[in-house]
C-alpha cells in the first residue's frame, strides 16, 4: 500500500473518531410552573478542578444542547436573573445525555432587585427572528469587537476557522442593515473585528428566512448599526493580542468623515502571528482495546484587508452608496494527527497511525459595489 493511500485511510479514521466522540447534553430549563426559561446561562465545568469547558444560553423556549467531545465527570451550572443558581453533577460517557426538565427555583431577593427602566429588553422573540439588543447591553460588556459579540449570542456558533453556524446546522449569511455581505469566512472575520459593541444597535437572527429573501440564504444574521448623526471626523484603533505558547494579534482601524449629505468610511485590519487548535480524545473500542486520538492545526497568519465606502443622500427619498474593498489572506497551516491504540490493559501497543500535512494557501479578493435606494410615489427601488 503506497503512502498516499495510507494517508487517506488515516485521515478518514481520524474524522470518524471526531464524529464518534461528540456527545450531546440536552435539557429544558424551566421555572416552578414548568414554563421554559429563555436565555438562561448554561456552563459546563470539568471536575474536579471546575475549569470551564463550554458555555451557551438556552433558546426562547428554555431548550439547550451542549456538545462535548471528551467523556468524564462534569458540573452543569445554570443561572438566570430572578432564579437561584442550579448545579448538577453529570457523568458523560459515549452516548447522548438527556436531562429532561431542569427546574429552577425563584429567588425573591433577585426578583425584587430587577429594575424596569423602560429600555428595550436584551433579547426579543419576534415572529420569525430573535432580536438581540447590543448597545448598552451588560451581557456584551466584556466583548471587544463584533466577533466577540457573535460568540456570546445563543444559538450561534463560531468555529475555530472563523466560519459561523446557526442553530448548529445552518451556515448563515451575514447582512449589514439589511444588505448582504459577500465575503469569505476569513474576510468576514476581519470585517467584524472592526466593529465595536457600541457601534451595533442590534443583531437579528433569522433561522428560517421568509420568501422576501433569496433562496440562497438558509439563515441570516442581520447586524443593525447605530446611526451616527455627528458631523466631522471620527476614528478608532483597536488591538487584541493573545500570548501563550503562540502569539496572535488582531488590529483594526476605523476612520469616518461625515458632512450634512455624505458619509465616508475607511476600514482596515491586519492579523499577524500564529495560533493552534488541538483536539484529544480517549475511547474504549468494542474489542476492548483503547484508542487515543490526538490532532491539531497550527496556523501562521498574515492577513490584511481594507475597504473604502461612501453613502450620499441625494434627496430625502434617494440615496446612493458605493464600496471598494480588497482582502489578502495568507495562511500557513500545519495539520497533524495520531491514532494510538493499545490493548485493554493499556500496556501493549497495538498500532500507531500518524499524519502530517503542510500547506500554504493564499487568497486575494477585490470587490466593488454600488447600491441605490429611492422611491417614486408608491414605488420603492433598491
Amino acid at each position: 500500500m503506497n503512502r498516499t493511500k495510507l494517508l487517506w485511510i488515516a485521515i478518514s479514521l481520524i474524522l470518524a473518531q471526531l464524529n464518534s466522540f461528540s456527545q450531546a447534553i440536552k435539557g429544558i430549563v424551566t421555572d416552578e410552573k414548568a414554563k421554559g426559561i429563555p436565555f438562561a446561562s448554561i456552563s459546563l465545568l470539568r471536575l474536579p478542578d471546575s475549569s470551564l469547558v463550554k458555555e451557551q444560553m438556552t433558546d426562547s423556549s428554555g431548550n439547550f444542547i451542549l456538545r462535548q467531545h471528551q467523556p468524564g465527570k462534569f458540573l452543569l451550572r445554570i443561572s438566570a436573573i430572578g432564579f437561584r443558581a442550579f448545579d448538577r453533577e453529570i457523568d458523560l460517557g459515549d452516548h447522548d445525555l438527556e436531562l429532561g426538565l431542569l427546574q429552577m427555583g425563584t429567588d425573591p431577593a433577585l426578583m425584587n432587585a430587577v429594575v424596569v427602566s423602560g429600555s428595550r429588553p436584551a433579547f426579543q422573540r419576534q415572529a420569525d427572528r430573535l432580536v438581540v439588543t447590543v448597545s448598552g447591553n451588560q451581557f456584551f460588556k466584556t466583548a471587544s469587537n463584533g466577533l466577540d459579540v457573535l460568540r456570546k449570542i445563543p444559538g450561534l456558533e463560531l468555529n475555530y476557522d472563523g466560519s459561523l453556524q446557526l442553530s448548529g446546522r445552518t451556515t448563515p449569511s451575514v447582512f449589514i442593515d439589511g444588505k448582504p455581505l459577500h465575503m469569505g469566512a476569513g474576510e468576514l472575520q476581519q470585517f467584524l473585528q472592526t466593529l465595536t459593541p457600541e457601534m451595533i444597535a442590534s443583531i437579528e437572527l433569522i433561522s428560517n428566512p421568509s420568501a422576501q429573501y433569496d433562496g440562497e440564504h438558509k439563515g441570516i444574521i442581520d447586524i443593525k448599526l447605530k446611526k451616527d448623526q455627528s458631523i466631522g471626523w471620527k476614528g478608532m484603533i483597536s488591538t487584541n493580542v493573545q500570548v501563550n505558547n503562540y502569539a496572535l494579534s488582531d488590529n483594526s482601524l476605523l476612520l469616518t468623515y461625515k458632512t450634512a449629505k455624505t458619509a465616508f468610511t475607511l476600514r482596515s485590519g491586519y492579523t499577524g502571528g500564529s495560533k493552534i487548535y488541538r483536539y484529544e480524545a480517549w475511547q474504549q473500542l468494542a474489542n476492548t482495546n483503547w484508542m487515543r486520538t490526538r490532532n491539531g492545526v497550527g496556523t501562521l497568519y498574515n492577513n490584511f484587508n481594507i475597504q473604502l465606502g461612501a453613502e450620499h443622500a441625494l434627496s430625502k427619498k434617494h440615496r446612493l452608496e458605493w464600496l471598494l474593498r480588497t482582502t489578502h489572506n495568507i495562511r500557513t497551516p500545519d495539520a497533524f494527527g495520531t491514532l494510538h491504540t493499545t490493548d485493554a490493559s493499556t500496556k501493549d501497543l497495538v498500532s500507531v497511525i500518524g499524519t502530517d500535512n503542510h500547506s500554504s494557501p493564499s487568497q486575494r479578493n477585490y470587490a466593488a459595489s454600488v447600491n441605490y435606494n429611492g422611491s417614486f410615489g408608491k414605488t420603492q427601488l433598491k
